[in-house]
């Protein structure tokens, strides 16, 4: 049985004879006396410089989203973060905000709202620590200083 193929482009078994368009005909033994005949096109190897720009691309994209990756991971931490408070669940909502701040130790919002969630759960003085580093970070606003007076007092 003779069939063409367009899917392989090397014979795995042996070659019987060139065809016209640079094929090959390979019989391969498929069962145990079974063989099969196919007719193999020639493959176009695709020169190496071809792939360079696609490569590199490719390579220059991975780099850019590894790096913006972990704020903008941390931006989602934070907005799952703030539902949870929202729903009343301080617990999810501290685990949420760890994982930001893993993510990104700089971020002065996450860090404002560690604090807030601290002072609600009664950790009076690890709230003061973080809104104080929030206010290092830029956090500024009278409701940063309101909780961080109220943490001082508790």
């Amino acid at each position: 049985m003779l069939s063409r193929s367009r899917l392989f482009c090397r014979c795995a078994a042996s070659p019987i004879l060139p065809q016209a368009a640079g094929d090959t005909l390979c019989r391969r033994r498929t069962g145990r006396e079974e063989e099969r005949i196919m007719i193999i096109p020639k493959c176009q190897p695709v020169p190496p410089t071809r792939w360079v720009p696609v490569v590199v691309a490719f390579l220059l994209f991975v780099a850019a989203a590894a790096g913006a990756a972990p704020a903008v991971q941390a931006a989602s931490f934070v907005e799952r973060a703030q539902e949870y408070v929202d729903e009343g669940d301080l617990k999810g909502a501290e685990i949420e905000l760890k994982n930001a701040l893993q993510r990104d130790p700089g971020d002065a919002e996450a860090r404002f709202l560690m604090g807030k969630v601290q002072l609600q759960l009664g950790n009076a003085a690890f709230a003061e620590k973080e809104l104080s580093r929030a206010r290092e970070l830029g956090r500024g606003g009278a409701d940063l200083e309101l909780l961080l007076a109220r943490a001082r007092l508790e």
